[in-house]
């Protein structure tokens, strides 16, 4: 998943978040299976996957790039409940 050509600093930076969480899909499992159910990781790495898939098309202005964020996560990654 690379930068569009001309990308602005907060995608470039939305979009490195979203890389570094995949990364540690198997760290926050891990950390997830001694006090939950384990899942931790699967579901952060859903809800980054959706953000990378949308990002391009994330507004500009700050608050409502995040908001997008959040609703690529809600979206994609459900509810918890341990």
């Amino acid at each position: 998943a690379g930068a569009g050509a001309g990308e602005s600093l907060l995608k470039r930076r939305i979009r490195a978040c979203a890389e570094s969480i995949i990364k540690a899909e198997q760290e926050l499992t891990a950390l997830d299976e001694r006090s939950g159910d384990g899942d931790c990781g699967m579901t952060m790495r859903r809800g980054a996957e959706e953000v990378l898939a949308n990002v391009a098309g994330y507004p500009e202005e700050e608050g409502d790039a995040l908001a997008a964020v959040a609703s690529s996560l809600n979206r994609s990654m459900g509810g918890t409940s341990g």
